[in-house]
């Protein structure tokens, strides 16, 4: 039997291993040419959501910003113009308490204040205040109101 010889046998074993290494070889390549390609396509992914994170940050910071801007001017306005509101009521107060002391009408108006380290003399055993001070008290507690309102709204 020369064809089945031990180096016929040998060459054949040794073309078998070959070609069984070379298909494993190309078995590798390929598996790793499709890891490849699952990290690039991953990286990918990865890179364009920290893109999006980072956008998404970006405009939470501006609008972070802007609301605290907003509410920033609108405290400032509501602050002004309650204080204005208060300057004219205490204004009118004033004008109203004047004009009926002098008058004579029959009101009190309203005590001097005593000076500093000084008790109150003569204090009227009256404890409720003049109509005119009772009535520029409610115009200054209902303006206070309304601008806190206002101000709570436009915050909302």
């Amino acid at each position: 039997m020369p064809f089945l010889s031990p180096t016929i046998i040998a060459v054949i074993i040794a073309c078998l291993l070959q070609a069984a290494s070379l298909g494993w070889g190309f078995y590798q390549s390929g598996r790793a040419a499709r890891a490849e390609a699952k990290v690039t396509a991953c990286a990918a992914k990865h890179e364009a959501f920290v893109a999006q994170v980072d956008a998404q940050g970006k405009l939470a910071k501006e609008k972070a910003k802007a609301t605290e801007e907003t509410r920033r001017r609108t405290a400032d306005e509501t602050a002004r113009g309650w204080a204005a509101a208060l300057d004219v009521v205490r204004v009118d107060a004033a004008r109203r308490v004047r004009a009926a002391a002098s008058s004579g009408s029959g009101s009190r108006g309203l005590p001097a204040d005593p000076a500093p380290g000084q008790p109150n003399v003569g204090a009227d055993a009256d404890p409720i205040p003049a109509a005119e001070r009772l009535a520029a008290d409610c115009a200054e507690t209902t303006l206070t109101a309304n601008y806190l309102q206002r101000y709570i709204e436009d915050l909302k």
